[in-house]
């Protein structure tokens, strides 16, 4: 019997959470149809590969309109419990679009608080980083940046970190870090590979390269182009 989805990805907003799942997908998991899928923009230029009518179903089950846990109070300190019938409820709509939509692989940065909508048999996979790069993150892209102070992000980053640690106790989550790709991908990804079960050819090793490489500013050629003239 199928697990719908068979991997969970999951990581404080502007981890990495994007680029692994990217990683993932050249892996040989699907997120699903391209029509269901968060697109790409200044961010994101590959997309978010997030299944936006499976969020849906999650955040409705969590009772959000968005998932901001940068907002003061907002993270709990236990994961959501859910009563039976509406927990057996929310899964059974989750793993139904799963199947009929073929989604391998889910993304969804609330997996610490809902992953008991999930399948516990799936394999998680959690993506941190260094809570300065992440509050940095949207203002590299052009986008507003947190409006709570770092001290504040590093406390929200640290109690959804615990959440994490409360869901790997219960399921077979792997944690990575986002800065390990840097000094070290080639062995990140085989750790990747060992928890999925994945065997990681030459062909699959090359891609998840081309993938990493233009997510350092270092190899932004427009990036380099302004350097440079900015050193004239």
């Amino acid at each position: 019997m199928s697990l719908w989805p068979e991997v969970l990805v999951g990581g404080y907003p502007n981890s990495g959470t994007s680029f692994l799942c990217h990683l993932v997908v050249q892996l040989g998991k699907s997120p699903g149809s391209s029509e269901n899928l968060k697109g790409a923009d200044s961010h994101n230029r590959w997309g978010y590969f997030e299944h936006l009518p499976i969020r849906k179903l999650v955040w409705e089950a969590g009772k959000w309109h968005h998932f901001t846990p940068d907002r003061k109070g907002f993270l709990p300190d236990e994961p959501l419990v859910f009563n039976d019938r509406p927990l057996v409820d929310y899964a059974d709509r989750i793993r139904r679009i799963a199947e009929e939509d073929g989604v391998e692989l889910y993304k969804d940065n609330s997996l610490p608080l809902t992953f008991r909508l999930f399948p516990k048999e799936s394999k998680y996979i959690i993506i941190t980083r260094r809570v300065e790069a992440i509050h940095e993150s949207p203002k590299k892209a052009g986008f507003h940046g947190y409006t709570c102070s770092l001290e504040e992000l590093q406390d929200s980053h640290y109690k959804y970190h615990e959440l994490v640690k409360i869901m790997a106790g219960e399921v077979d989550c792997l944690t990575i870090q986002y800065e390990d790709f840097k000094t070290s991908f080639d062995h990140t990804l085989q750790v990747i590979c060992n928890h999925l079960e994945v065997e990681l050819d030459k062909m699959h090793r090359t891609a998840c390269r081309a993938i990493f490489r233009p997510h350092h500013a270092s190899h932004r050629p427009i990036a380099r182009i302004i350097e440079w003239l900015h050193k004239r």
